[in-house]
């Protein structure tokens, strides 16, 4: 009868529902994010898509606290798909937890494609580092996998392979000039091959 009003364009069924069901969602909420404001954000915004589905002629004929929570999960989602980018994290908190990951499929790559450059790049960065770009270049793993297995959050594993990677490009070019130094103008050739 709710719906129906509702669907009829009554604020008066609007206000009801939300007061029948906005402590069950709110609870239903707090397990989904972090704080109390976020909870009452995502009740909000999930009402609010909800009313306006069944004011619109969508949305449920019945059962309406399990569209709503369904509505609840939807939009929880959308936060987390948001905000689940790069976060800045401070540079001692991931170098520091972590030993390197020993593999000898990392030698026998480089070993085939000759490419004792990088390789010797990639051993003088942090072992943070060589296990960060192992993960996350040669195994191609997303950082919600690489997370745990460094045991860090998938954010952290993002702004750390980004660091890894500046580093070994860093390392790469110090050690073209390093080589450089004893070299009078080198051939361009013999440096692109």
């Amino acid at each position: 009868m709710l719906l129906t009003a509702l669907r009829a364009g009554s604020t008066e069924a609007a206000d009801v529902l939300y007061r029948r069901h906005a402590a069950a969602a709110l609870s239903f909420a707090r397990g989904l994010v972090r704080t109390e404001h976020d909870a009452k954000d995502l009740v909000q915004e999930a009402f609010a898509k909800t009313i306006s589905a069944v004011a619109n002629g969508n949305g449920p004929l019945e059962n309406f606290p399990g569209y709503l929570f369904t509505a609840i999960k939807s939009c929880a989602a959308e936060w987390w798909s948001k905000n689940s980018r790069e976060v800045p994290v401070e540079a001692g908190v991931l170098d520091a937890t972590h030993g390197p990951t020993h593999d000898d499929r990392l030698h026998r790559v480089f070993d085939h494609d000759g490419n004792e450059r990088v390789l010797a790049a990639l051993q003088s960065l942090p072992a943070r580092w060589q296990s960060a770009l192992w993960y996350a270049d040669v195994l191609q793993e997303p950082p919600r996998r690489i997370g745990p297995a460094l045991g860090i959050k998938p954010n952290a594993v993002s702004a750390l392979v980004r660091r890894a990677r500046a580093g070994l490009r860093d390392a790469y070019a110090n050690m073209l000039f390093e080589e450089s130094q004893g070299v009078v103008n080198p051939p361009l050739e013999d440096q692109l091959y």
